[in-house]
C-alpha cells in the first residue's frame, strides 16, 4: 500500500527536489551522445528529472509492489531525447509524463502533441527546472490528467503542443498518488497511428537525419511523423542516423555505425535498406540475384506449378518428399513458399521435411518457405539482401548481399551470408566477403574467382552476439554491423 507522510499530504504548496550530484554526473556523462547542443540539453534536464522524481517516488512504494520505472526501457530513451521533451515514467498500469522548463516566469507550459496522441499518459506533470549551482533541483508545480488535458486545454498548431495555465493544474501532487489507485479511464480516446509505409519512412529518415534539422518533429506532417516515431526500428535509425551525420562517420566506403538488430527481422522490423528479393528483383528490374543451386527461376513446368496456385500444392508435396535430386526439391521448396500461404498440409509438410533435410542449402530453402506461408513460426526463416555499391571498384557489375536467418533448436540463430552476382553475370574476381569479429578481427572470409556468380559464408550466434561484414576490392570496402 502506498504511504505519504502526513505533512506532506496537508499540503497543497509546490515542493522542491533537489539533484543530487552522483544523477548530474550522470546526466552529464549521457548528454554528450546526441547530433546536437538542443538535443543535449535535453536529454540532460530530463535525465535530471527522470532520476530525482524516480527516487521521490519509490519512497513511497512497498519492496514488494510493482515499482515505478522509466519508459520506455533505457537503452530506447536517447531515440527519444534525440526529438522529443518529455520524460515518461511507467507505474504499474499508470504512466506519468515529467515536462520541464527552467522558465520561471511564464504562466502556461506546453505539452508536445506526441506525448498526447502518439504516447498518451495518464498523467502530466509540470516541473521548473533550477540549475543554481547552490539549490540545483526541480520545482514540482502540479498535474493534469490525459483527459482534462484533452477537454479544455488549448491547441497550439504553430508547434503542435497542447497548452494549460499554472493555475489550471492540481497543486497538489498526493492527490495523484492517491487517485491513481482508485479512478480509472483517465485517458480520453485517441486515434490509432496510421502505419507509415517503409519507402515513404526511407524519405523521412533521409530528411530528417540531415544535419540542418536541429529539431526534426516540425519538418514532416504530424501523421507521417507519428508513423515513424511508433516503430521502434524507425526511430532508432532516426537518432543514429543524426548521431552519425553529425560525427562525420557516413559517406563514402565507410563503416556503418548502424547496427542492425537481426533479431527483429523475425518480426518484420527490418531497416528499409534491406529488402525482400522480390523488392530487389523490381529494383534491378526483374532480374534475380543468384541465390539457390541453380536459380530459383526454374523450368517451364514449374513455372506452370506456380500459374496453378493451389492446385499445385499436392504435386509440390509429392516432389518434395519423392524427389531424388536436389534441384528439384529445392525447385519444389521455393514455389511452395509463393503460394502455400496459410495451408495447413503445406504447414505440417515443411516442418516435418525441416527435421529430415541434411543438405544446408535445402533446409534453408524449406525454412524460408514455413517462414513465408507462415508467418511467425518459430522455425521459420527469414531473407533479406541489399545492393553493394563499391563505385568504380566493381566496373558497373551488380552485386546483392543477401542475409538468411534460420533459427535453431538450441536457441542459436544461423546466419548464412551470401554475395551474389545478378542475373546470369559472374561477380569481379578477387571481390572478398569476411565476418568480424567485435574487436574488427577477420574471423571468416571468401573471395572469389574467375567465374565464381557467388560466394558464401555462414555463422552461428546466441542472442545479442555481435559482428560485421564486411564486402571489399582493391582499396574499396563496406562494412555493416549486426547483432544478433
Amino acid at each position: 500500500m502506498l504511504t505519504l507522510p502526513q505533512q506532506q499530504m496537508d499540503e497543497t504548496e509546490n515542493f522542491y527536489l533537489m539533484f543530487s550530484s552522483e544523477i548530474e554526473e550522470k546526466a552529464t556523462r549521457e548528454s554528450e551522445g546526441y547530433s546536437n547542443n538542443i538535443a543535449s540539453w535535453n536529454a540532460y534536464r530530463y535525465r535530471l528529472c527522470l532520476e530525482t522524481f524516480l527516487d521521490w517516488l519509490r519512497e513511497f512504494v512497498a519492496e514488494d509492489e510493482t515499482q515505478p520505472k522509466a519508459w520506455p526501457q533505457e537503452a530506447d530513451l536517447p531515440s527519444f531525447w534525440e526529438v522529443l521533451e518529455g520524460a515518461a515514467i511507467q507505474w504499474g498500469e499508470t504512466r506519468i509524463l515529467l515536462i520541464a522548463t527552467d522558465d520561471g516566469e511564464s504562466e502556461t507550459f506546453s505539452i508536445p502533441g506526441e506525448w498526447v496522441d502518439i504516447f498518451p499518459a495518464d498523467y502530466y506533470v509540470a516541473a521548473r527546472v533550477n540549475l543554481d549551482e547552490e539549490e540545483s533541483g526541480m520545482e514540482i508545480c502540479g498535474y493534469v490528467t490525459h483527459r482534462e488535458l484533452k477537454t479544455w486545454g488549448r491547441y497550439n498548431e504553430s508547434d503542435r503542443s497542447f497548452v494549460i495555465t499554472y493555475e489550471e493544474l492540481v497543486p497538489d501532487i498526493d492527490m495523484m498518488l492517491i487517485a491513481r489507485e482508485f479512478v480509472k479511464n483517465r485517458k480520453a480516446q485517441v486515434n490509432p497511428v496510421v502505419k507509415l509505409h517503409p519507402n515513404k519512412a526511407e524519405v523521412l529518415l533521409e530528411k530528417l537525419s540531415d544535419r540542418s534539422v536541429d529539431y526534426p518533429r516540425g519538418f514532416a506532417n504530424f501523421e507521417d511523423w507519428g508513423g515513424l516515431l511508433i516503430n521502434d526500428l524507425w526511430r532508432e535509425q532516426l537518432y543514429e542516423k543524426r548521431l552519425a551525420k553529425a560525427r562525420g562517420v557516413i559517406g563514402g566506403a565507410a563503416t556503418s555505425k548502424l547496427s542492425e538488430k537481426l533479431g527483429q527481422w523475425f518480426d518484420n522490423m527490418v531497416d528499409t535498406s534491406w529488402q525482400t528479393i522480390e523488392e530487389l528483383m523490381d529494383g534491378l528490374g526483374g532480374v534475380e540475384p543468384n541465390l539457390a543451386f541453380g536459380g530459383v527461376g526454374g523450368g517451364d513446368r514449374f513455372r506452370d506449378a506456380a500459374a496453378a496456385t493451389e492446385k499445385a500444392i499436392p504435386g509440390l508435396l509429392e516432389l518434395l518428399y519423392e524427389a531424388t535430386d536436389k534441384w528439384t526439391k529445392l525447385q519444389a521448396a521455393t514455389l511452395l513458399g509463393r503460394i502455400g500461404a496459410g495451408n495447413p498440409r503445406a504447414i505440417a509438410a515443411l516442418d516435418e521435411l525441416l527435421n529430415k533435410a541434411t543438405d544446408g542449402e535445402l533446409r534453408r530453402q524449406i525454412a524460408l518457405s514455413l517462414g513465408k506461408i507462415n508467418p511467425g513460426n518459430p522455425r521459420g526463416a527469414v531473407r533479406r539482401g541489399k545492393k553493394i555499391d563499391l563505385g568504380m571498384q566493381l566496373a558497373g557489375s551488380q552485386v546483392v548481399l543477401v542475409l538468411t536467418l534460420i533459427p535453431e533448436s538450441n536457441g542459436k540463430t544461423n546466419v548464412h551470408l551470401r554475395l551474389s552476382a545478378v542475373g546470369q553475370n559472374y561477380l569481379p574476381p578477387s571481390i572478398q566477403l569476411a565476418v568480424l569479429s567485435e574487436t574488427g578481427e577477420t574471423v571468416r572470409e571468401a573471395k572469389s574467382r574467375n567465374a565464381d556468380n557467388a560466394i558464401q559464408l555462414e555463422l552461428r550466434g546466441d542472442r545479442d552476439d555481435a559482428f560485421a561484414v564486411k564486402v571489399a576490392r582493391g582499396e574499396s570496402s563496406i562494412t555493416q554491423e549486426f547483432i544478433i
